[in-house]
This record gives structure tokens, sequence and C-alpha cells, in this order.
């Protein structure tokens, strides 16, 4: 058997007191402007301001494109030294460095 149990509503006194849209604001220590985008993921947040969008864009598509071609020298057997062009950078400085490296 239900028993019925009086509540009250409750509400602020004033709806409007508190509100506001399209101002800055802080966020864990982070300035967040209207229009600025926000990407989360397992790895974290990030900001990115509007005006800084299209580089970030075209960054993260560079490094994508990077990405792909590591896997795809992985897959073909490549170490991942080769494959991120890590052998390629040492070797390099082995014939510049002044001290000879191991």
């Amino acid at each position: 058997m239900s028993r019925p149990s009086p509540a009250t509503p409750t509400r602020p006194r004033d709806p409007t007191r508190g509100r506001a849209l399209n101002i800055p604001v802080q966020v864990g220590g982070v300035t967040v402007h209207p229009g600025d985008v926000i990407r989360g993921d397992s790895s974290g947040v990030v900001v990115v301001p509007r005006e800084h969008l299209d580089t970030v864009i075209a960054s993260t598509r560079e490094v994508a494109q990077r990405e792909t071609a590591w896997r795809q020298a992985l897959a073909a057997g490549a170490s991942v030294a080769a494959a991120t062009g890590a052998e390629a950078l040492i070797e390099e400085r082995r014939k510049t460095t002044a001290v000879p490296l191991p």
C-alpha cells in the first residue's frame, strides 16, 4: 500500500539570478570562452580557442597521416625506430656529433 508523501516544490527566489550566457568561464583553472571547442577522451580534456581551431585541425590531420604511415611500416616488418624515423635521426646525429655516440 502506498502512502502519500507531501512535498513542497522548491525554487530560487529569483530564477534569473546567477544565470548568464556566452560569457567566459573558469573550468579547472582554464578560461573557456564562448565558441571555444572542448574535446575529451580517456587521455584527458583539451580546450581549443576558436581562433586556433583551423591550425589545430590541420596539425591533427598531419599527425593522423604520420601515425597511419608508422602502422603500415610496422605491419610490413619495420622496427619502431625505422618506422618512426628515429633510426635515421640517430644515424644523422652520429655523423654530425663531435663526440661519437656509442
